[in-house]
Order: structure tokens, then sequence, then C-alpha cells
């Protein structure tokens, strides 16, 4: 699998995405044992 180094020209979530944020982590994903835990923990710290 292969990205591309430039996101693509024209309306996209990553046009939008670099222009309110900046270049850097778009997503990123965590396994976790318990979700429901997890999630709680992640509203508690306000990542959602």
């Amino acid at each position: 699998m292969s990205y591309p180094s430039e996101p693509p020209e024209g309306d996209s979530v990553y046009v939008g995405f670099i222009a309110e944020h900046g270049y850097g982590v778009h997503h990123f994903g965590v396994l976790v044992v318990d979700m429901p835990a997890a999630l709680d923990k992640t509203e508690a710290a306000a990542f959602t």
C-alpha cells in the first residue's frame, strides 16, 4: 500500500484538515482490551 506525499488537489477532507490544523497526524488507531472503559477515558479527557 502506498500513500501520496501530497494531498490531492481540490476539495477533500485532507485539504480541509491541513488548512485548519497544518501538516501532522490525521488519525491513528489504538488497540484496547476494554473498549467501553477506553471510550469513557477519552470522553473524560475531551478527546471526543
